[in-house]
């Protein structure tokens, strides 16, 4: 099934493939691998980073009972920077003062290389998800990281994110004013 999707995603004159399943053994093989594969693709995996003594906790989650995690030092003059970096790139990109496309990967690259840390980076590399959640502390909410870039694409390109930010206190839940 994969080797066909590859192939079918590539240009290609074939319009139609006919997968033969002859005996009921072979369709319920078939059907099964199809639907592990389906359930594989689309249960998201897990992102979290939170601060600790340590440094930024990042742990990955992939849907099984081990979840892989690795920490980075914090420095908040670094998030800092980032966010003031990417707040700057947008103000000038939307005044077409500069190539925002190469900085956005210039940015991105520095995130994917100094803030995620490499089993991180290796476990998002290799997985087949389609879907990824982001949990974030409050303190880092001010990192995109759905920009980063491992100089193929940026996760945002990769997966389909959402984002949660965890805050201590209560949350107004009351209409914006």
């Amino acid at each position: 099934i994969e080797e066909v999707t590859r192939f079918l995603q590539a240009e290609s004159s074939v319009e139609e493939v006919i997968f033969a399943l002859l005996d009921p053994e072979s369709f319920l093989a078939f059907f099964e691998r199809a639907i592990l594969r389906y359930v594989e693709i689309t249960a998201p995996i897990e992102l979290s980073a939170s601060v600790n003594s340590k440094g930024i906790e990042f742990r990955l989650g992939e849907g099984g009972p081990v979840a892989s995690s690795d920490i980075v030092p914090y420095d908040q003059g670094l998030i800092d920077d980032i966010g003031q970096r990417f707040q700057s790139l947008q103000s000038a990109a939307q005044r077409q003062l500069v190539d925002a496309a190469g900085r956005l990967r210039s940015l991105g690259g520095f995130l994917w290389n100094f803030v995620l840390p490499p089993t991180i980076r290796d476990r998002l590399d290799a997985s087949s998800a389609a879907n990824l959640v982001l949990r974030l502390d409050d303190s880092l909410q001010g990192i995109p990281i759905e920009l980063a870039w491992n100089g193929r694409s940026c996760l945002v390109e990769r997966f389909r994110i959402g984002r949660q930010v965890s805050v201590q206190g209560a949350v107004s839940r009351g209409r914006p004013s």
